[in-house]
Formats: C-alpha cells, structure tokens, sequence
C-alpha cells in the first residue's frame, strides 16, 4: 500500500500543477504541446501496459509517475496500472526472499561479494544507455536537417 499510496501522490501533484509547468516549460524542453498531448492519447489506450513497465524498472519508477502526471494520463489508467505493479514489485521481492534466503549466506560467499557484481551489472547498463539515447539524438539531429532541406 506505501508504494501506491506515495506513487499516486507523486501522479496527483504532478497531474493538477502539470498544465502550469507545460504552459512554463523551460526552453530545453523542445516539444510542442501537441507532440506532448499526441503522446498522451497513445499511452492513454495503450498506457497501462507501459506504466507498468515503467514501474517494474529501478529508478524509472518515480518518473514514470511523475510523466504520468505530466501528460496527463487518466487516473483511472495509471492507478490500475500502478497498483498491479506494486503487487508484482513487493510480492516479487517476498517471494525471491522466501526461495532464496535459506541459500543467500552460501551463494553471497560463493560470489565473493554481491555489491561487486551489481555495481559492474550498472555499470554496463548506464553504458548501454548512454550509447543509446546518443543514437536516438543523433538520428533526430540528422532528421531535423534533412527535414530542414
């Protein structure tokens, strides 16, 4: 219940204050708003599944609702999505708790430190996802100018 509860505030507050921030949007934020509300209609039929998502991921968690909010999205869409992730989030950690906490003493000594491994594992990640979003704003670099011409 704590994570629905905090999460529906973050989408709450970011729901009502949102028309303000878009109608002041800083001038790094280069969407139109009728791109930003063209996003809004697709995640609203098909955003259950995406905020979903979005809430299974480690540290996306917060900003999917704080997006949520932004855009506008249906109350209704976001806390059923939300509270089907919060149930898969806490009851996956109790149930990887209850299969392997007899065996995390053997396998953590095994391993010779779980911190190490987890620290490469983001590592590799965060380069992956820097690597891709480099793509992703170089390709709409590339379409802006051929669009331009």
């Amino acid at each position: 219940m704590a994570d629905f509860i905090g999460t529906s505030i973050l989408f709450f507050v970011f729901y009502y204050s949102g028309e303000y921030l878009l109608d002041h949007k800083p001038k790094w934020i280069s969407m139109s708003r009728e791109h930003i509300e063209s996003i809004t209609h697709r995640i609203s039929q098909k955003g259950m599944l995406s905020i979903y998502v979005g809430r299974l991921i480690p540290y996306l968690r917060g900003y999917t609702s704080v997006a949520a909010g932004l855009l506008r999205i249906r109350p209704r869409v976001f806390l059923s999505a939300v509270i089907i992730s919060a149930i898969t989030w806490s009851g996956g950690y109790v149930l990887a708790g209850w299969i392997l906490g007899p065996y995390w003493q053997k396998a953590s000594d095994a391993i010779g430190g779980v911190r190490l491994i987890l620290f490469v594992f983001g590592i590799v990640a965060l380069f992956f996802i820097i690597k891709a979003l480099r793509k992703y704003i170089i390709r709409r670099k590339k379409s802006k100018i051929s669009i331009k011409n």
